[in-house]
C-alpha cells in the first residue's frame, strides 16, 4: 500500500525532463510507502499518539483499512 502525494506527483513534470524519464513508468514508482495505516476500529486517541509520535513520516497522511481489507477513507492530521 502506497500514497501519491500530489505536491510531490506534479513537480517530478515541472522539469521538461522528468516527462520522459517518469511518464511510462508504474505508479509504484512514484507512491511513497511510508504512512500510518489505521484499522478502522483504531481509538481515536491512539489514531493521534501514533500520528504525533511518528517521525518517518513526511506528511501526516493516514489510511483507514477495514478488518476484510477494504480501504473505507484516508486523511490527513493537521
Amino acid at each position: 500500500m502506497a500514497v501519491v502525494r500530489r505536491n510531490a506527483f506534479l513537480t517530478l513534470f515541472t522539469n521538461p525532463f522528468s516527462h520522459a524519464l517518469y511518464a511510462k513508468r508504474c505508479v509504484l514508482d512514484v507512491a511513497d510507502a511510508r504512512m500510518l495505516v489505521a484499522e478502522a476500529d483504531t481509538p481515536l486517541e491512539m489514531l493521534s499518539q501514533e500520528l504525533t509520535d511518528s517521525r518517518d513520516i513526511e506528511q501526516e497522511d493516514f489510511v483507514i483499512v477495514s478488518p476484510e481489507g477494504g480501504l473505507p477513507g484516508h486523511g490527513q492530521y493537521c
